[in-house]
């Protein structure tokens, strides 16, 4: 199994406007800009085994991981699929 690159997650402009599907191994995820009114904007990672898309995957085999908006949200976030998608291995979440 590759392992995912903070470049492979895009630059953080990219969620401004769009959200960001990806997999590693079994392990499907949608990442995307969380922001609240009031509140520090959020990564918010939508994770899921795979081999079906999110909208065929029912919603009690999704997970959710939420990271700080930043360069350094990103690379928690790759660090944690990555983390995630060893540890499934070919399991389930």
């Amino acid at each position: 199994m590759k392992k995912l690159l903070r470049k492979d997650l895009l630059s953080m402009g990219f969620y401004e406007k769009s959200r960001f599907t990806g997999s590693i191994g079994n392990l499907n995820y949608i990442l995307e800009k969380k922001q609240e009114e009031g509140k520090s904007p959020l990564l918010l990672a939508t994770y899921f085994p795979g081999p079906f898309c999110s909208e065929k995957t029912p919603d009690e085999k999704k997970k959710y991981h939420e990271e700080e908006y930043s360069e350094e949200g990103f690379v928690a976030m790759t660090e944690f699929l990555n983390e995630t998608a060893f540890s499934l291995g070919d399991g389930d979440l």
